[in-house]
């Protein structure tokens, strides 16, 4: 099989893996955040901003 066969298929089936896990999580996502409140999205930019900066 050609290599590029093989890394188009590699491709789509990562892209099918996360879009059908994304699907499936959704609502649990969406119902978490109902629960946990928009606090939840405001805090966790903090520490990736941290890491990523290095300014900790």
């Amino acid at each position: 099989m050609p290599p590029d066969a093989v890394g188009l298929m590699t491709t789509l089936g990562l892209a099918a893996f996360v879009g059908l896990t994304g699907i499936q999580a959704g609502p649990s996502f969406v119902s978490a955040l109902r629960e946990a409140g928009i606090g939840l999205l405001r805090f966790a930019p903090q520490p990736a901003g941290q890491y990523r900066f290095d300014l900790g």
